[in-house]
């Protein structure tokens, strides 16, 4: 599971940013870049991730960190779309797993879908997770879907209505009949409700008011990555903030255009929210995982592959 875990922490995949052009038409746009900033390469060929490692003479170089690991994460992602059913499926739970260890780690209340259902009773829908801080309560909805490679570049509202259909849309009606129930807790009858979508990789979505009709801001599902989430979690848990304050900012931030972000992911850009350092379970978990695999095919920093100069 540490490996699983690894894997999914650091596969933040494309960045899908859905812009929109008029009313009812709107753009995808993909962006490739590394977590680790420190080993971010502007420069590089986004194609690159498919082939890191180019033979010239009798030396096998490589393209570095970055397209390494995400040949890594796409080759793990390849193997199990090829896979039969029992091993999505085996994959589906593990990153539902992972992300219930994530909000764990803010040591605050919370609730997997069996507790929940236990709280709260919610007739019919139900989704993943519940963290209650006071009176503040987080619905979050993991969807391990890799959304980015299906998206148009340019479609109809209603496409990608469709498109989100099996994520932010099915996500939505799960938190929103839970919410329901809370808020018919008398403890909790009170208490601001927030919504998260967890996505397997990056997907700026913007304002998800164009896939609803007549919804409020705040009662729509913000979309964050895993990876936006741990450095979230990890925020909470060092005492940079507390939950709550991370979605107030945010909607409050909203309401003003100098201050308005394209996606809630941003926010954690800003202080308080920043981080110093990658959270340090990932650092742990990434690299024990990379260090076994440079043992096995090389030396990054010097691009020397064991048998490269072998003729």
């Amino acid at each position: 599971m540490n490996v699983v875990g690894g894997l999914f922490a650091e596969m933040v995949g494309i960045t899908t940013i859905v812009v929109q052009n008029s009313p009812n038409q709107f753009s995808t746009l993909w962006f490739l870049y590394s977590v680790h900033k420190q080993f971010f390469q502007s420069r590089q060929p986004t194609p690159l991730y498919r082939t890191p490692y180019v033979d010239y003479g009798n030396q096998r170089l490589n393209w570095g960190r970055p397209n390494i690991q995400r040949h890594l994460e796409f080759a793990f992602s390849d193997i199990v779309s090829r896979e039969q059913d029992t091993v999505r499926q085996a994959f589906e739970n593990a990153f539902e797993q992972y992300v219930g260890d994530s909000l764990r780690r803010t040591r605050l209340q919370v609730f997997n879908e069996d507790e929940i259902k236990k709280r709260f009773k919610p007739d019919g829908l139900c989704n993943d997770f519940a963290i209650i801080d006071g009176d503040v309560v987080v619905l979050f909805e993991a969807k391990n879907k890799a959304v980015t490679h299906t998206l148009p570049a340019s479609a109809s509202a209603m496409t990608y209505q469709s498109k989100f259909k099996a994520t932010v849309v099915k996500a939505a009606a799960q938190i929103d009949n839970v919410a329901k129930h809370v808020k018919a807790d008398g403890a909790l009858s009170h208490a601001s409700i927030h919504r998260v979508v967890v996505t397997y990789g990056d997907l700026m979505l913007g304002s998800a008011k164009y896939l609803f009709d007549n919804v409020a801001e705040k009662d729509l599902p913000l979309v964050l990555s895993i990876d936006q989430v741990d450095r979230l979690v990890e925020a909470v848990r060092l005492g940079q903030c507390k939950i709550g304050e991370f979605f107030e900012d945010y909607y409050q931030g909203q309401a003003t255009p100098q201050t308005h972000l394209f996606s809630p992911g941003q926010l954690l850009e800003q202080q308080p929210y920043l981080l110093a350092d990658q959270p340090k379970h990932l650092e742990d978990i990434f690299n024990s995982f990379f260090e076994s695999i440079t043992r096995l095919v090389g030396d990054e920093t010097t691009g020397y592959f064991p048998g490269a100069d072998k003729k």
